[in-house]
């Protein structure tokens, strides 16, 4: 369903996918450099944390003033505020020039269907250009159980396994080149981290019931987990081009 995106998060709740090495491996997949240009869907820590690394420019397309404040004062904080465009804007509606982006992601953070936002992406990013999307997907044998049937229910869709995953990817135009996951009770700490931040977090009563039920849902489930958050890595596919053994990678 559409208004259940993006899913809620307090503000300077830590991302997942933010961890260093990984940020690391992510840049160095997509071939991100200090020459490229990166624009992040809801701004995050972890997308100053990867321009800080890469020294690279970046832009975050935030709904929210009160974020776009707080990333502008961690920014300055570290000493990562050039290069960097905070623009006030609903991220479905992003306002920019065609292909001008190295990279387009969502750090750590279900804003929105894969298909759709890959469809709203791939106009803006240049050639080769990647994208990284956090997204949702079944691990494991088991088919369904409680944890599946909750994200069902909360997403308004059939939470796909990981081969489905990348399959849409694929049918999108994209070749995915990464993707890393976690779940179960590799989460404790990052719903724990979470469930502290509630305290003082300025959110609608809906936000707050919607993201309590999560951590419950979570702890209930987390030692038979079959379902994982996941970042995914992808390239943009031209028409017509040749197969991966054939080519020099992009």
């Amino acid at each position: 369903m559409a208004d259940a995106f993006p899913l809620f998060l307090p503000i300077a709740a830590k991302r997942l996918f933010q961890g260093e090495s990984l940020l690391r491996r992510i840049a160095l997949t997509a071939r991100w450099t200090e020459a490229s240009q990166l624009l992040e869907i809801y701004g995050s820590l972890g997308g100053l944390a990867l321009k800080e690394f890469l020294s690279c420019g970046l832009s975050v397309a935030e709904p929210q003033p009160a974020v776009v404040q707080f990333l502008s004062e961690k920014a300055q904080a570290i000493g990562a505020g050039e290069r960097l465009v905070l623009r006030h804007m609903d991220p479905k509606d992003l306002d920019f020039s065609p292909g001008i982006f190295d990279g387009i992601l969502s750090f750590g953070r279900i804003v929105g269907p894969v298909e759709e936002l890959l469809r709203k992406w791939r106009p803006l990013l240049a050639l080769h250009g990647r994208a990284g999307i956090t997204l949702l997907a079944r691990v494991g044998r088991q088919q369904g159980g409680p944890l599946v049937e909750y994200w069902n229910r909360r997403l308004g869709t059939a939470v796909p396994s990981i081969r489905e995953a990348l399959g849409v990817l694929e049918n999108e135009g994209f070749e995915p080149e990464l993707v890393d996951c976690i779940g179960g009770s590799d989460l404790d700490a990052y719903y724990d981290e979470v469930e502290a931040l509630l305290t003082d977090c300025e959110c609608s009563d809906s936000e707050m019931s919607q993201i309590r039920e999560e951590i419950a849902v979570h702890r209930l489930h987390a030692a038979n987990s079959n379902v994982a958050f996941a970042f995914a890595v992808a390239r943009r596919k031209e028409p017509g081009e040749v197969p991966p053994a054939s080519r020099d990678g992009g």
